[in-house]
């Protein structure tokens, strides 16, 4: 009876999930993956210089790693708010302990008030050490500006087909027979320069200066009004040939 007893199969315990472990790696991934998307953006140039010349990082356009920060800083803030709830009793009790004993902590929690509020207000009015930081980014903003294509008036990528021959360009028709001769598929007139280049994997500007060689008088036109895509704004990328 011991023999078969030992034989009988024991089923074995489900591991259940333990929100503690999963909320420190979650906030921990969260705050490396926010802090490279941050320095990216840093450094990234402004949105109208990315689009119209398709400039992108590790892959990614300006504004696919806009949103990989704006969900990484969610994650981090949502559950670095189930980590305090999780540790709020270990917590609470350290406070208390150390309010009991005299908090003795007074200078601390003075000069971190100092350090958030004053860099805080610093950068609000532009003074430093603030000022430097920013003006940094800006440094490498325009820097961006001046190396890649620039674009003939801001949102100029917004253009649609129809929008160039509005705004001075050649018929409807020739421009859309050109892009086509030039190997461009999927060409509309409610196409922006922007959506020709995510269908045709090339950029913005590439797509302009292939008509604008072949239309000279494209060279001098000038923005004004809203676009097509400010009215309707949809995105995907631009990606360089």
């Amino acid at each position: 009876m011991e023999q078969q007893a030992k034989q009988v199969p024991t089923t074995p315990r489900r591991r259940r999930p333990r929100l503690r472990a999963l909320t420190s790696f979650v906030v921990t991934l969260s705050f490396v993956g926010m802090t490279v998307s941050g320095a990216v953006l840093y450094a990234a140039p402004r949105g109208r210089t990315a689009n119209w010349s398709g400039w992108t990082s590790v892959g990614l356009w300006r504004e696919q790693w806009v949103a990989v920060h704006v969900v990484l800083s969610t994650l981090f803030v949502l559950f670095g708010g189930v980590h305090l709830l999780l540790n709020w009793r270990p917590l609470w009790s350290y406070v208390h302990s150390r309010a009991r004993r005299g908090l003795n902590l007074w200078g601390e929690l003075l000069a971190a008030v100092v350090l958030v509020v004053g860099l805080t207000t610093a950068a609000i009015v532009g003074l430093p050490p603030a000022r430097p930081l920013v003006e940094g980014s800006e440094g490498m903003k325009d820097s961006w500006a001046r190396a890649l294509p620039r674009a003939p008036f801001p949102h100029a990528e917004l253009l649609t087909v129809e929008e160039l021959h509005q705004r001075g360009g050649p018929a409807t028709k020739d421009l859309v027979q050109a892009l086509q001769d030039a190997g461009l598929r999927v060409v509309k007139e409610s196409d922006s320069l922007l959506q020709l280049a995510e269908a045709n994997r090339s950029t913005p500007a590439a797509i302009f200066d292939l008509l604008r060689k072949r239309f000279p008088e494209l060279e001098g036109i000038r923005g004004g009004g809203r676009t097509q895509r400010n009215r309707q704004r949809q995105r995907g990328p631009a990606r360089a040939p």
